[in-house]
């Protein structure tokens, strides 16, 4: 009777043993999923263009056209120009209109001076006309899901 109590035991054991693993491994693929469930909002890709090469390093910003509660979102362009916005279950990216800016600081090397490379004023490269919201005549109309944006083409100097 002894023999087969202790075996009883150790299979009850291992049955919590499997339940409690069903258990977790339940857990961490519900919150797996929940974080993929798409509560991030919208998904913005697009590009940047300037006089028709890609602009690498720029700042693409988004602010609300009216809506303040659509919130601000930014991103950086790659080598290529390219840029995603993704937001998250914290900040997402909402659909509504949108007014976009354009800003690339870069470190201006003091040749005058003589002083230590990279410490000289930092300055906006892209063109004055897409650095402000009140100037810019770049727009985007972002609707839920996947937005691919047609590419942003800045026309002008560098330098404003």
């Amino acid at each position: 009777m002894v023999r087969s109590g202790w075996f009883l035991l150790k299979q009850v054991s291992r049955i919590m043993q499997s339940s409690w693993i069903r258990i977790i491994a339940f857990l961490i693929l519900s919150y797996l999923l929940a974080g993929c469930s798409g509560k991030g909002g919208a998904k913005v890709s697009g590009s940047v263009l300037l006089d028709g090469q890609p602009l690498a390093d720029a700042q693409v910003r988004f602010d609300p056209k009216d809506d303040s509660t659509l919130g601000v979102h930014v991103a950086t362009t790659d080598s290529e120009g390219k840029f995603t916005l993704k937001g998250d279950r914290n900040i997402p990216i909402k659909p509504g209109p949108y007014v976009v800016t354009v800003n690339k600081m870069v470190v201006q090397e003091d040749t005058q001076k003589g002083g230590p490379p990279g410490k000289g004023p930092r300055v906006d490269m892209a063109p004055t006309a897409y650095r402000t919201r009140d100037r810019t005549p770049l727009k985007a109309d972002i609707q839920p899901g996947d937005n691919t944006l047609p590419p942003f083409e800045l026309k002008g100097s560098k330098k404003g």
